[in-house]
C-alpha cells in the first residue's frame, strides 16, 4: 500500500526554473465531490493561493482552454473522465502546468500509473492540510514546471 497521506515523486532544485515564482499559484481544483472541491480550496485560500474548482475532467479542461493555470488538483476517480486521462491530457496540451492526483482508493497500482504519468505529487484521503500545504510550498518555490524528458 501506500503511503497513508502523501508520496512527493519528484524533487526539484531551486536552479531547475530560473523565474521568479510568483506572488501567488493559480489552482484548479478537479473533483465530482462538492465538499471535496471546498474543503480543497479553502486549504489553498488560507495557504496564500488561488483557487478555482471544476466538478469534472472536461469542465477542467474547458476552464483550462478559458484560462490555464499553475497547478491541477484531481480526483482520480471521477465519471466521465477519470483523474488519469485528465492528466494525460494537461500532460500533452500543457505541459509546464504542474498535476497533482488524490485518491481515496490507493493502492499499488493507481501510484504507478500516476507515476507513469509524471505526476508532480499523488494524495490519498483523507490527507492532512499540513500535506497539501508542503506541495504547494514546493511547486510555489519551483515555479513552472519543467517538463521530464522522454
Amino acid at each position: 500500500m501506500v503511503d497513508s497521506y502523501i508520496v512527493e515523486t519528484r524533487e526539484t532544485k531551486p536552479n531547475d526554473h530560473p523565474q521568479e515564482p510568483r506572488a501567488h499559484l493559480d489552482i484548479l481544483v478537479v473533483d465530482d465531490d462538492r465538499l471535496v472541491l471546498d474543503v480543497v480550496s479553502e486549504i489553498i485560500l488560507a495557504s496564500g493561493h488561488q483557487a478555482r474548482t471544476a466538478e469534472s475532467g472536461p469542465a477542467a479542461l474547458d476552464s483550462l482552454a478559458q484560462q490555464p493555470c499553475d497547478l491541477v488538483i484531481s480526483d482520480i476517480r471521477m465519471p466521465e473522465m477519470d483523474g488519469f486521462e485528465l492528466a494525460g491530457h494537461i500532460r500533452s496540451k500543457y505541459p509546464a502546468i504542474h498535476v497533482v492526483l488524490m485518491t481515496g482508493y490507493s493502492s499499488d497500482s493507481t501510484f504507478r500509473e500516476a507515476m507513469r504519468l509524471d505526476i508532480d505529487a499523488y494524495l490519498s484521503k483523507p490527507f492532512k492540510a499540513a500535506d497539501l500545504g508542503k506541495i504547494l510550498d514546493t511547486i510555489h518555490a519551483t515555479g513552472n514546471r519543467k517538463p521530464s524528458s522522454p
